[in-house]
């Protein structure tokens, strides 16, 4: 079941993913879906999209693409619920992560900063 959903997650993270298209993957009820995900991954499966569609952004970031056509690539139609993710995952708005970004010493202090809080959050 796992593997079948993280599948899911990795391959689908571009667009909207519900808890009913998660259970119907593994043609399971939503409360031990939840608690199986959960048990394996120490993340909820919504905490777990939102960090994986962050770190999608974040190498879209470095590339240089548009805030907007990032947040539409990562799966958020409203760009404003991705920038409110991407800060309270990351820290960083997402204007002064690409301007830390551009500097490569800022850039490793920034994924140190950001794998720190990645641990936090699994906890």
């Amino acid at each position: 079941m796992r593997g079948k959903v993280l599948d899911y997650i990795h391959k689908n993270y571009n667009k909207k993913i519900t808890l009913d298209d998660l259970c119907n993957i593994g043609t399971i009820n939503k409360s031990y879906l939840i608690k199986k995900f959960s048990e394996t991954t120490s993340t909820t499966p919504y905490k777990y999209i939102e960090n994986y569609r962050i770190n999608k952004a974040i190498s879209y970031l470095e590339d240089d693409i548009k805030t907007e056509t990032i947040s539409r690539l990562v799966g958020y139609d409203d760009v404003k619920q991705f920038y409110r993710v991407f800060k309270k995952i990351t820290g960083y708005s997402t204007g002064r992560y690409k301007y830390l970004a551009s500097n490569i010493s800022e850039r490793n202090n920034i994924k140190r900063i950001y794998a720190t809080k990645q641990k936090i959050n699994e906890v």
